[in-house]
């Protein structure tokens, strides 16, 4: 099994029992998907709403979908579309919803550079649970889903074109 790397695992007071399940069943369902063939990039840029959903499915069971989100649970998947906002030509991550609901603030001088992002609208579904991002490349979880490597190469690919 791939196991991520010691130094992107949260010590165990900040993790739970459920999101160590949940990056356990990504470890389970990514080593499935390279056995099938599927590379890292496969799974993030076309297979990850499946990936997703066959990870909450081991982790959660297969009524995962009836749960997700409901009172009590503190864990539902996530898709690049439900975070952004668009008025008109104007295209922007809902910085409050961000910041009221997955505690990310940024600041308004710091907020154009990850704009460009939505203006790209990358489309990616990837699990949230408790404060954690997981996807296919990052089993332990990150606390922002900037921090996902999907976005981080937008993020550098942006940046390396303003240069």
């Amino acid at each position: 099994m791939l196991s991520p790397p010691e130094d992107q695992i949260p010590s165990d007071a900040f993790r739970s029992a459920r999101s160590k399940a949940f990056s356990e069943a990504v470890c389970l369902v990514r080593d499935r998907y390279h056995a099938d063939g599927h590379s890292l990039w496969d799974i993030g840029n076309g297979l990850c709403e499946n990936f997703a959903f066959d990870v909450l499915e081991k982790a959660v069971g297969p009524d995962w979908i009836h749960a997700e989100g409901r009172d009590g649970q503190n864990w539902w998947t996530l898709q690049t579309d439900s975070l952004i906002l668009q008025a008109d030509e104007d295209v922007t991550w809902d910085w409050d919803l961000l910041d009221r609901v997955y505690g990310l603030s940024v600041t308004p001088q710091d907020r154009p550079r990850f704009d460009a992002i939505a203006r790209i609208c990358p489309g990616h579904v990837w699990i949230f649970c408790d404060d954690l991002h997981f996807d296919c490349e990052h089993p332990a979880g990150v606390d922002s889903f900037l921090k996902l490597d999907f976005f981080r190469r937008y993020h550098d690919l942006l940046n390396l074109n303003a240069s």
